[in-house]
């Protein structure tokens, strides 16, 4: 029962993990239950005061995410579809480069995560835009609307995961 505990915890908490990357999708909800499951199915002693901060952040995060982070960001330009798209595409694609990179050293390391997440979602993003408002010059303002959209939401949805994790290990010493 244990290792099932265990992997049904950490599946979770990597699909929250990808759920960070991905547009409306439960990534740090999903991290959050992981973290539960975790914690609760093997009777861990864990710190209350980290299970209630990432509670708190994760409200935190979806408040952010639906108000917060689109009213920023739309003092830019107003947002369609097409870079919303393209930002999310072109992470996924920076994610499986930085899969298939495999064992680089650190100046190529930089370099793919550079490309994975700010060329790829920015490039992607321009040309949905570009697709979808049928003029390269009205696409640059919306393009960097929906990037700086995705990265600041997958930036915070990242953190909030990274501390389940943080928590998920403290065992009441943190």
């Amino acid at each position: 029962m244990t290792i099932a505990i265990i992997c049904l915890s950490w599946l979770l908490v990597g699909i929250g993990f990808l759920g960070c990357f991905i547009h409306k999708f439960p990534g740090p909800v999903t991290a959050f239950i992981g973290m539960l499951i975790f914690i609760f199915g093997l009777k861990i002693s864990a710190p209350w005061t980290g299970i209630l901060m990432c509670a708190i952040l994760l409200i935190i995060t979806a408040i952010c995410n639906k108000k917060v982070i689109p009213y920023i960001t739309t003092k830019i330009s107003e947002l369609g579809n097409g870079g919303k798209w393209g930002a999310v595409i072109g992470s996924l694609i920076g994610i499986f480069a930085i899969a298939a990179s495999g064992n680089q050293d650190k100046s190529m390391m930089v370099t793919t995560i550079l490309l994975a997440f700010v060329v790829l979602p920015l490039g992607l993003a321009f040309c949905g835009e570009s697709i979808s408002r049928k003029s390269i010059s009205a696409a640059v303002k919306p393009a960097t609307a929906a990037y700086l959209t995705y990265l600041l939401s997958m930036l915070l949805k990242v953190a909030v995961c990274c501390y389940c994790v943080y928590v998920m290990f403290t065992n009441g010493q943190g």
